[in-house]
This record gives structure tokens, C-alpha cells and sequence, in this order.
């Protein structure tokens, strides 16, 4: 089961990259209904989130906030239960018209295929200049 977590992450990375972060059911498909998602960024709703229809709902913050122009992996390090993916994020803030660069690390933990632990970091500084 091990390499399908990597396989099925790397999936989805594709598909949202593809999609420019408008279509979100690969992530939905392999999260948990228990997931608890993180994100260490300056977002309205910056706490945590507990399962997936919540994370459902972030996912359609991003979409309505930000236009993303791509999301470039780096690495994929581990493939068992717990994957960390290095990548760099590149969107548009949709009120100031403001480009968003960063690197970005998500942090993943697999229980019987499902992600059940997420939790995503990014530059803040690069997203408070981009949102004001």
C-alpha cells in the first residue's frame, strides 16, 4: 500500500496543477472523512479543519480567493505512511490583483490509503503582501 499512497499524491498533484487548482475531487478522493488539514499561513479561517467537508470548503476559499497560475513539485520525500511534498505555488490574489510566489511544504499522513493528517506551509510574508 505503501507506493500507492506516493502514486495516487502524485496524482492529484497533477490534477490540480492541470486544473489550476479548480477541480479538487482527486483530493477529496483520497482524503480521510475524519481529516484533520492545517494550514501555517495567514488565511481568514487559519485554523485547523476537521473533516473533509471542511476541507472541501477551504479548497473553495482558495478557488474563490486566488487564481492559481501553477503548483511546480519538487520532491516527493518517503513513500509510506508519511509523505512530504517541496513544491512552489504561483497565483494570483483575486481583490488586489497581486502575484503570490512560494515555496511550499505539505506535510502528509496516510492511515489505510486515506490522508488523515495535512499540514501545508507556505511563505507568509509573500501571502500578507499579495492579500493587502
Amino acid at each position: 500500500m505503501a507506493n500507492d499512497n506516493l502514486v495516487r499524491l502524485q496524482d492529484a498533484y497533477a490534477q490540480w496543477h492541470d486544473s489550476r487548482g479548480a477541480n479538487p475531487q482527486a483530493w477529496l478522493d483520497l482524503c480521510d472523512e475524519k481529516l484533520s488539514q492545517t494550514s501555517l499561513a495567514m488565511y481568514r479561517d487559519s485554523e485547523s479543519r476537521i473533516g473533509k467537508a471542511a476541507f472541501q470548503a477551504y479548497l473553495g476559499m482558495l478557488a474563490a480567493e486566488w487564481d492559481e497560475i501553477s503548483v511546480e513539485v519538487d520532491e516527493f520525500i518517503g513513500d509510506g505512511d508519511r509523505i512530504v511534498v517541496l513544491s512552489r505555488v504561483t497565483c494570483r490574489n483575486r481583490a488586489t490583483g497581486k502575484a503570490l510566489v512560494s515555496p511550499k511544504v505539505d506535510i502528509y499522513r496516510f492511515r489505510y490509503g486515506k490522508i488523515v493528517e495535512s499540514v501545508e506551509h507556505l511563505d507568509t510574508a509573500a501571502l500578507a503582501a499579495a492579500r493587502s
